[in-house]
């Protein structure tokens, strides 16, 4: 459940991502940060209305070369195991994953907000985490882009990548991504990229990008490297 994603128009789109993971698994300070939020939203509205993320840990940080803060959150917790005011180092247990607040099964929800710790500052948590590495010690890379019209808006579309080991052969993967618009996901692109999709956790090499507007086809070949972001401009016209 990807950043900006409307499930195809069946959710309101998604201000964070989803990881799954059964109840009980250690949830993780991604940075060193101070708790600013710990307990439960029960009375408190962190998100669209009250009890939406149930049990739930915010930690600020103060990142190097940003002057204005950084907040993730961490929600539908379990249990929630610092305090208020308490410092979070990289990598501490802060809580363990649940299904609190509006979930649907047991999964970690965690947001990136900028600036301020609120459902209108988050920004695509892809664009901050690192790729993951696997077992055989490959890393793997990120897929960001801006799809728009002549004018250079953000539009909003399905789009689909295919990953090809061979490319002489059959794509091995599959991933559909729904961009986000200002009409339609009134939510928050990175100053810097002015991205309006964003993917992590792709095995490195050749992706075909493939989408539809207006009746026309459009594909671009694109290479993901091994821990890094690979950036794709298109323009419909």
């Amino acid at each position: 459940y990807l950043y900006g994603s409307t499930q195809f128009g069946d959710l309101a789109p998604h201000h964070g991502v989803e990881i799954l993971n059964p109840t009980g698994t250690p949830a993780l300070a991604v940075e060193d940060g101070i708790v600013v939020v710990a307990g439960n939203d029960a009375h408190s509205e962190y998100g669209p209305w009250e009890n939406f993320y149930g049990n739930l840990v915010v930690l600020e940080h103060r990142l190097p070369g940003m002057d204005e803060p950084v907040y993730t959150l961490y929600g539908h917790l379990s249990t929630v195991m610092v305090q208020v005011g308490q410092i979070a180092n990289r990598g501490e247990t802060i809580g363990e994953v649940g299904s609190t607040g509006r979930a649907m099964g047991s999964h970690l929800h965690f947001e990136v907000r900028v600036r301020a710790n609120t459902y209108a500052d988050t920004r695509n948590p892809a664009l901050w985490l690192f790729p993951r590495t696997d077992e055989n010690g490959q890393q793997y890379g990120a897929l960001a882009g801006k799809i728009g019209n002549a004018r250079g808006d953000p539009v909003y579309l399905t789009v689909k990548a295919e990953y090809y080991p061979d490319t002489n052969g059959s794509p091995e993967e599959l991933y559909y991504i729904e961009t986000y618009a200002p009409d339609t996901s009134p939510i928050g692109s990175d100053e810097t990229y002015q991205e309006n999709f964003a993917i992590i956790d792709m095995p490195p090499g050749l992706y075909r990008i493939v989408l539809s507007a207006s009746g026309k086809w459009t594909e671009r070949w694109v290479e993901i490297e091994s821990g890094k972001l690979s950036f794709v401009t298109i323009v419909l016209k």
